[in-house]
């Protein structure tokens, strides 16, 4: 046991230090012993002192070193034991927080998820709210439409055959509130296009002077009966041919017009139109409709533009209105690359104005006087000279609808067959021969579409020009007609001048496909 333990101790730096302390002794004890004569050997020279004496020095000078190199050494070792144990301890901690972190990354993904989930929900919820409000708005528009279409029809009908004037008198108000009621209809129905991004714009070569003209020309009996004087001051610079969307242009203007005209007791109304930027292929055009009306304060004006607002509930109940139509010009008119606004001051009147981009248009030959071309060019009168006796075929199935056109088509000379479904339509082509086919889109029995299709599959009919005639008034409606073969589209309320214009241009079209465009 005891040779165990001296063994060990001796195996480590200390024994070894103490077991060198001893030797280093008794080699200097025995150079003391010599160094006094008690020992000396006669044979070592002095030379061999010396070596003696290095060997000495040599041998103090060994232990000294290796004590330091073990002590280095080791205290390597500690500090590389010390460094695996920090690492080992850092290793588990990172490994821990690895954990950690995979944990939260799990419960961020499924908070990912459940939010996307959320949002996927929310998001079909909200398409399929907007598809339920497009199917409500297409079907009340349908609905409300057709019977329209028989009270404006009807009445105009009676306009041209009653000479009475009282009975005229009662008919034109007749119109003007059926014509009220429709602008409230086309106005709901563009204001959810537009909150749906569907609003779509028909460009075409046009001439603004003479769309500011036909708008003037519009509202020329409203305003001569209060007594109001309407002018223009429309700039020179502008081009006699620009390339838009007339109709929306022109929509915008009776807007302005109506509310300057409604709100204007005595005084004047003052359109005026100019280019305020000219670039190669454009231009941008200033028009502003300056009335002497009642005016707005500050805060009057900040609430137009704005859905269902008007100056003061006041005005609602004095002069009407849903305020829909000056929040859908300014759409509009930032559609076409421009904005809308108001200048004005209480009891001073004001001016409405917009901006809007246009293009430049290389059609010279378009008529710059639009109302002289209408009167020189009249459709009903070319179509009564030019086509008298043709015979048409109308698909509808509304008795009132079938007497409106049935009477607008006699009127300018022309014979019609009626049926009440698309397969009686389908029938009578196989057999008949007609010019023209005018098709409402919804029908018992088969509809317009369904009927139009089948039409277009006949080899010796598949040419002629089918004509939709219908309620809905949605781009999706345009675009099945597109798609089943029509030729063109027709809303109702069926406009007499644009219904004529409609079937002039086809009756001397020979294609009777529908131009993309439309």
């Amino acid at each position: 046991m005891i040779k165990e333990k001296l063994t060990k101790f001796l195996g480590t730096p200390v024994g070894m230090l103490v077991l060198f302390g001893a030797i280093i002794g008794i080699v200097e004890l025995g150079i003391m012993l010599v160094a006094q004569d008690i020992f000396v050997p006669a044979y070592i020279s002095e030379s061999a002192w010396d070596y003696v004496d290095a060997l000495m020095l040599t041998l103090l000078v060994a232990p000294a070193m290796y004590f330091l190199v073990i002590r280095k050494l080791q205290n390597e070792i500690n500090e590389r034991e010390h460094a695996e144990a920090a690492l080992f301890s850092a290793n588990l901690l990172l490994q821990e927080n690895m954990v950690e972190l995979e944990r939260h990354r799990h419960h961020l993904e499924e908070l990912v998820q459940l939010r996307t989930n959320e949002l996927a929900l929310s998001k079909e919820a909200a398409e399929e709210a907007s598809r339920a409000k497009s199917m409500f708005l297409a079907k009340m528009s349908h609905e409300i439409r057709t019977p329209m279409n028989a009270i404006i029809g009807l009445n105009g009908v009676l306009q041209n055959e009653i000479t009475d004037p009282m009975q005229q008198g009662h008919l034109v108000k007749i119109d003007m509130a059926a014509h009220h009621l429709l602008r409230i209809i086309n106005d709901i129905l563009d204001l959810s296009k537009i909150e749906a991004g569907k609003l779509t714009f028909e460009n075409t070569d046009f001439s603004l002077h003479g769309v500011i003209e036909h708008s003037v020309e519009l509202l020329h009996d409203r305003a001569s009966a209060k007594g109001l004087q309407v002018s223009l001051d429309i700039s020179s610079s502008i081009p006699q041919v620009l390339y838009g969307d007339p109709m929306r242009l022109e929509q915008i203007l009776l807007n302005y017009l109506s509310n300057a005209i409604k709100f204007t007791e005595q005084g004047f109304i003052k359109i005026r139109a100019k280019v305020i930027e000219d670039l190669a292929g454009s231009v941008m055009v200033h028009i502003e409709v300056e009335d002497k009306g009642i005016g707005l304060t500050t805060d009057q004006a900040a609430l137009l533009f704005q859905s269902f607002n008007q100056a003061d509930n006041s005005t609602t109940r004095k002069f009407g209105g849903t305020g829909l139509g000056l929040v859908i010009s300014k759409h509009l008119a930032t559609m076409m690359g421009g904005d809308a606004g108001v200048k004005s001051g209480y009891g001073v009147g004001s001016t409405f104005w917009m901006t809007v981009r246009l293009e430049k248009s290389d059609n010279s030959k378009l008529a710059v006087d639009n109302s002289k071309s209408v009167l020189i060019n009249d459709p009903k009168l070319i179509l009564a000279k030019k086509y008298p006796h043709v015979r048409l075929l109308v698909a509808e199935d509304d008795e009132f609808n079938q007497l409106v056109v049935s009477e607008i088509l006699r009127q300018a000379g022309m014979q019609v067959d009626l049926v009440e479904n698309g397969q009686m339509a389908l029938e009578r082509v196989i057999v008949g021969d007609y010019a023209l086919v005018l098709m409402d889109m919804q029908m018992p029995v088969m509809d317009g579409l369904e009927a139009t299709r089948r039409i277009r599959k006949l080899p010796e009919k598949s040419t002629i020009p089918i004509i939709a005639m219908t309620a809905n008034d949605f781009e999706e409606d345009r675009q099945h007609c597109r798609d089943a073969g029509m030729s063109d589209f027709i809303s109702k309320p069926v406009n007499a001048e644009k219904f004529y214009s409609l079937l002039l241009h086809w009756l001397s079209n020979s294609t009777g496909q529908m131009d993309a465009k439309k």
